[in-house]
């Protein structure tokens, strides 16, 4: 995925299992609470300073756990 599809993801209203949630929330709250925290905690970093390995790591994490992407 690129940088620039992670931040129109990152700003949308859809979370990547197609679920609603808030822009500028890497994921809805169902997905989020499914990360262990350290995966979850390494969303916060800001983009081009690590948040793009959290997000891949945060994503295959998800399709580990049987989270479908819909969009």
């Amino acid at each position: 995925m690129t940088l620039a599809e992670i931040i129109k993801e990152f700003n949308g209203l859809r979370c990547r299992c197609g679920a609603v949630k808030i822009p500028r929330q890497t994921f809805c709250r169902h997905c989020y609470r499914k990360l262990p925290r350290p995966l979850a905690n390494g969303l916060y970093a800001r983009i081009g300073e690590g948040y793009q390995d959290a997000y891949a790591a945060a994503c295959a994490c998800l399709e580990d756990k049987g989270v479908k992407r819909a969009l």
